[in-house]
Formats: C-alpha cells, sequence, structure tokens
C-alpha cells in the first residue's frame, strides 16, 4: 500500500516508453481499429518501479480507457 505522498511521487516521475529495453521518449504507430495496446513506462529517475499503460479503443469515439498500473520492477 502506497500513502499519498509516495503516490505523488510515483505519479510526478518522468517517464519514458520501454521498446525493446530501449527507452523512447515518444513513439509513433499506426492506429489500427479497434486498437487495444499495453506500454511499459520506465522512469530513468528511479528505475524499481514499472508502469504499465494500457491504451484502448473499440468504437468510433474517442479513447474511452486509459489505465495507468504500477508494478514493482521485481514483479515483472
Amino acid at each position: 500500500m502506497f500513502t499519498t505522498e509516495q503516490a505523488q511521487y510515483l505519479l510526478q516521475l518522468p517517464k519514458k516508453v520501454e521498446t525493446n529495453g530501449v527507452l523512447e521518449d515518444e513513439i509513433s504507430f499506426t492506429q489500427p481499429f479497434p486498437f487495444t495496446q499495453r506500454y511499459t513506462l520506465i522512469s530513468p529517475d528511479d528505475a524499481d518501479f514499472v508502469f504499465i499503460y494500457d491504451k484502448a479503443k473499440r468504437t468510433n469515439s474517442n479513447f474511452r480507457c486509459i489505465c495507468l498500473k504500477m508494478k514493482q520492477k521485481s514483479d515483472c
């Protein structure tokens, strides 16, 4: 369980997208339909935590589901 201060610290960390072991500031992709993608985000400032970013678009509307989950790196 996290305290409010710990959660704020983790959310404020700068994060980069991990792609094949390389940390990227930006990524680009061709958007298929329906769109479902999971990204691994890592902070270079505190790599003890891995953030999972799930993004999905199942209808013709705007993105509806954006979830940010957090795992300790040792749990991966």
